[in-house]
């Protein structure tokens, strides 16, 4: 089986490390796996030297001259290019205009389309959402994440939609063999891009009344955005640059995850959350903002962490201080957390059920 992804990139976000870990465990299935990127960063995920990675910008795409219509038009004919040279079985666009382009260069193959959902379209301009809609009720298959982001789909689109969640990596999930639990669960971090849809505004505002009671405690917040200069403000405001610091990226999670005491997500949306998983692949205690998707699958109805309001102050601080002072509760919902993970996403058993939904398209 020939398999084709398509993304801007491997390096960063949440999507492109599930499509790095997914085309590796295909592999190990005898797979045919080619990426296409947009572009090649100095910082990518482990992609297995098997697969075949091609990059828009080294075969003649400059995204920086001409009008956005010629770009696109200059994008989907390289696209094009490829798709005809190479011939997969299927192809998974990923993200954004990526998977309208993908869809326009594949008209006329009898390539099947298999379009993968990874964020809330609503909080997309509308134009991008049209073209993203319009995809998924002509394109072959959507692949979503979540059963609860069918909302955003139409009838059409919901009827050929299968779900299929995100794998965490191995390394991630051997890591949390080595997780000791301490006595005192006073070091909490996060883990995402520094923008509005992360609202850390909300965690750092909920660590400031936290640390009024448990003055012990820090914060650690993993990533890097355009909120940077506004975080470092509202820090720099509360006076709480003592105990709460912005680490920027890290290319060494597991070590990070495993001196945590507790990981917090304090999201305005998500889609099905990485940082979140891997927390508790680790065995990490966690809390999460009950966003439309992605959370709640994990967590449960507060069974393997605890699940708080969106953009709700107030219980965002007493589930920080309940974990804080609750030790026994903490560990708990660490190693539940952890048991839960394992049971459900590794790789192969993911890469295993996205087969057999590619198989009854």
């Amino acid at each position: 089986m020939k398999i084709m992804f398509i993304v801007f990139n491997l390096s960063g976000g949440g999507a492109e490390r599930v499509l790095s870990i997914l085309s590796n465990a295909l592999l190990d299935f005898g797979c045919d796996i080619s990426i296409i990127l947009q572009r090649r960063e100095n910082q990518e995920y482990f992609i297995n030297s098997k697969i075949k990675i091609f990059s828009l910008e080294t075969l003649g795409l400059d995204c920086k001259k001409g009008s956005k219509v010629s770009r696109t038009y200059k994008r989907i004919k390289i696209l094009r290019g490829i798709i005809d040279k190479q011939k997969p079985d299927y192809i998974f666009p990923f993200l954004g205009n990526m998977i309208r382009d993908s869809y326009l260069a594949s008209l006329g193959t009898k390539i099947k389309v298999i379009a993968a959902l990874r964020v809330n379209p609503e909080n997309m301009p509308m134009f991008d959402r049209f073209c993203l809609n319009f995809v998924f009720n002509h394109c072959d298959a959507v692949f979503l994440q979540t059963i609860s982001q069918r909302c955003f789909l139409s009838d059409r689109a919901v009827r050929k939609s299968f779900v299929v969640p995100n794998p965490v990596s191995l390394d991630i999930i051997a890591a949390g063999i080595e997780k000791k639990y301490s006595s005192l669960f006073t070091k909490i971090i996060t883990c995402g891009r520094l923008n509005e849809q992360k609202n850390h505004e909300l965690l750092i505002e909920a660590v400031v009344l936290v640390h009024q009671i448990h003055p012990e405690i820090t914060l650690d917040i993993y990533g890097d955005g355009h909120f940077e200069e506004f975080l470092k403000s509202l820090i720099k405001k509360r006076k709480a640059d003592r105990y709460i610091f912005l680490k920027g990226r890290t290319n060494n999670i597991k070590d990070v995850l495993l001196h945590a005491d507790m990981f917090v997500l304090s999201s305005n949306y998500e889609g099905m959350p990485n940082a979140l998983m891997e927390a508790m692949a680790v065995g990490l205690p966690c809390i999460s903002t009950d966003c439309l998707t992605g959370p709640k699958e994990l967590i449960g109805n507060n069974k393997r962490g605890m699940l708080v309001e969106v953009n709700n102050l107030s219980q965002m601080k007493r589930a920080i201080c309940r974990l804080i002072e609750e030790t026994d509760l903490s560990i708990n919902y660490g190693k539940k957390a952890r048991s839960y993970i394992l049971e459900n996403y590794t790789p192969a058993i993911i890469a295993r059920k996205l087969l057999n939904n590619i198989e009854n398209i």
